[in-house]
């Protein structure tokens, strides 16, 4: 019997890519059978010198609607 997991969560730049597509975009192909899927670009938040640093705001939601 299967049960319920836990969504991954993945962290990459917006610059990443694959097959000449966005790399977000693959993995969001890659996982059309799961339904939920989402991508969310980073408001703002602290780098890795926790320093403060500011996004350009915007949300994208992909849901597998069956």
């Amino acid at each position: 019997m299967a049960g319920q997991g836990k969504p991954p969560k993945i962290y990459i730049r917006e610059s990443a890519g694959c097959h000449e597509e966005p790399l977000y975009r693959e993995l969001l192909k890659k996982s059309k059978n799961l339904a939920g899927n989402t991508t969310v670009r980073g408001i703002e938040g602290f780098g890795a010198i926790a320093q403060y640093t500011p996004h350009f705001k915007a949300f994208r939601r992909f849901s597998n609607r069956n």
